[in-house]
């Protein structure tokens, strides 16, 4: 009796110990699965973390690209428009008399508020440096030298549109006068430099009789002979 009873004990106990290890393992691919879940869960988080990313550059992109479309178009539409505004500006030299130079004035300044809210601008050119970027010289005048290399007169004016140069200014630029001192040098380098090109032509003459003169004395010898 004894002997069955120790015996049924010890497999108790073994069971026991078999249902704790099977437990231990359970718990040991629960907390394996967890943290594969969770390196998932970060691996899908960072992933949408990249897409929202590309999504608000994609965005963005579009928005710019869309911002500079829609001011080209602009530009170019308010480029068709400055041949009238210059009529105005013309127009508006004048001071008024009548009612409708007056009504004329208000529409011309009505006209310019207007497109000054969209974005146009008046480059700035009398008085300033001369710069390609924004002016086309059509004359160059002699002045003063602290006017030399400056606007000092504005034929037609240019305008920009948000940055877009849609006109540039006709411009005049102005150029020192030289100096008696200047002129002088200048006229000695001029005469020197026909000289020495005068005395080129003449040796490249010279040169090219001798040759001539060389070339008629062999012939007479083969006439000779």
């Amino acid at each position: 009796m004894m002997e069955q009873k120790e015996e049924k004990k010890d497999k108790k106990i073994e069971n026991n110990n078999q249902q704790i290890e099977q437990q231990e393992e359970k718990e040991i691919n629960l907390e394996e699965k967890v943290k594969q879940l969770e390196q998932e869960k970060e691996e899908l988080i960072n992933h949408l973390k990249r897409l929202q990313a590309e999504f608000d550059n994609f965005r963005k992109r579009i928005s710019k690209e869309r911002s500079e479309w829609e001011d080209l178009y602009l530009s170019n539409f308010i480029k068709k428009l400055l041949p009238v505004l210059s009529d105005f500006e013309r127009a508006a030299q004048h001071e008024p008399v009548t009612e409708a130079e007056k009504g004329f004035l208000m529409i011309y300044n009505k006209l310019k508020e207007i497109l000054s809210k969209e974005g146009l601008e008046e480059i700035k050119a009398l008085g300033e440096e001369f710069n390609p970027e924004f002016h086309d010289a059509i004359q160059i005048f002699e002045t003063d030298p602290e006017n030399d290399g400056k606007v000092i007169q504005e034929y037609d004016k240019g305008y920009k549109f948000r940055n877009i140069i849609i006109q540039h200014s006709k411009v005049i630029v102005g150029k020192a006068k030289e100096s008696k001192d200047e002129e002088n040098k200048n006229e000695s380098k001029a005469s020197e430099e026909a000289k020495e090109i005068n005395s080129h032509k003449e040796k490249s003459s010279k040169k090219k009789h001798k040759k001539n003169g060389d070339g008629e004395k062999g012939s007479k010898v083969d006439e000779r002979a």
